[in-house]
């Protein structure tokens, strides 16, 4: 799957978790790891995991590191 689509169906599934998609940006870290940034405020940052589920990645957690 290509990364720009990858994200964008990562982006809108923040809504999921009661996000904004369009507040926040992805920064992949490694492997099925990503650090989520709030786009206004750099400081509220989530951490996030990813999971197989049936061919496609989805969120399998979130985790807050910081607001």
């Amino acid at each position: 799957m290509k990364t720009e689509m990858l994200n964008l169906m990562l982006q809108t599934e923040l809504k999921s978790f009661g996000l904004n998609p369009t507040d926040w940006s992805l920064q992949k870290l490694d492997g099925f790891e990503y650090l989520i940034h709030h786009k206004e405020e750099q400081g509220f940052t989530f951490f996030g995991k990813l999971k197989r589920e049936k061919e496609r990645l989805r969120w399998k957690f979130l985790q807050l590191v910081s607001i």
